[in-house]
């Protein structure tokens, strides 16, 4: 999928470094994670993604539902993500940051508490989680850390997905990403009979429901 498009999707790589650093002035000046760190965009899950592919020629392997979501980041270079709503306690929302919201991080030692973030960073948080034991962030800086919170696992059945790209690439992306997205229930033989949602969400359409009347996305 790299080979012959290299070239063609640098570009929009190229624009996912505008945006990322306008993240970076969003919210305090303490913006990272690390304190005292050097003050570098957060990096967006597709920029690694493509990074990791152009140095080593391969991505890496989760599951079917990590692995789809992964493949439709790279390809149409957008960030993309996915939860477990059976493991979400509430409604998930993209915002900024407030004072008391905490971060477990994937790969940080399961013993260790979540970390209190900085207030005004742009996070997804999950409405009635424990700040103590799971912490409510479920992603820092929109796509750079995600927690353990709701991870897709293999026997996942009811899961959300949600892409992000900057406004540049809506007319090219959503048409050819919508199409990708209905072909989920094709692809694996588990998912025969799976029922696929699809919604768009920008400044004038912000909330839409997910699962049922209990549940709903914000942004």
């Amino acid at each position: 999928m790299i080979g012959d498009r290299k070239l063609e999707k640098r570009g929009r790589l190229e624009v996912w470094k505008r945006y990322t650093s306008d993240l970076q002035d969003r919210g305090p000046s303490s913006l990272f994670l690390t304190k005292g760190a050097r003050r570098d965009p957060p990096v967006q899950s597709v920029q690694a993604m493509w990074s990791r592919l152009e140095q080593k020629g391969k991505s890496f392997s989760v599951n079917p539902l990590v692995d789809f979501y992964n493949t439709l980041s790279i390809k149409h270079v957008i960030t993309g993500g996915g939860f477990d709503l059976e493991a979400m306690p509430g409604d998930l929302r993209l915002g900024l940051s407030k004072r008391g919201d905490r971060f477990l991080a994937l790969d940080k030692d399961e013993s260790g508490p979540p970390v209190e973030v900085d207030v005004g960073e742009v996070n997804y948080v999950v409405e009635g989680a424990s700040t103590e034991i799971t912490g409510n962030v479920v992603t820092r800086h929109l796509a750079y850390k995600q927690s353990r919170l709701g991870l897709i696992q293999e026997r996942s059945r009811d899961v959300f997905l949600m892409f992000e790209m900057p406004p540049d690439f809506v007319d090219e992306v959503v048409p050819e990403l919508i199409k990708d997205l209905r072909r989920l229930p094709h692809l694996y033989k588990e998912g025969k009979d799976a029922s696929v949602y699809i919604r768009v969400l920008n400044a004038s359409r912000h909330s839409v429901l997910i699962a049922g009347e209990e549940s709903a996305v914000h942004a």
